[in-house]
C-alpha cells in the first residue's frame, strides 16, 4: 500500500508541477511576443 500511496503523491505533485510550468511557459511566450510586437502570435 505504501508504494501505491507514494505513486499517487508523485502523480499529484507532477500534475501540479506540469500545470504550473505550462502556465509559466504561456506567460513567457506572450511576454516575448509582446516585446517583439507579435500580438497575433500570442493569441494564436
Amino acid at each position: 500500500m505504501k508504494t501505491n500511496l507514494l505513486a499517487a503523491k508523485i502523480r499529484y505533485f507532477y500534475d501540479i508541477y506540469m500545470t504550473f510550468m505550462l502556465q509559466n511557459t504561456k506567460k513567457i511566450v506572450e511576454s516575448i511576443a509582446n516585446q517583439k510586437g507579435m500580438s497575433t502570435f500570442a493569441t494564436a
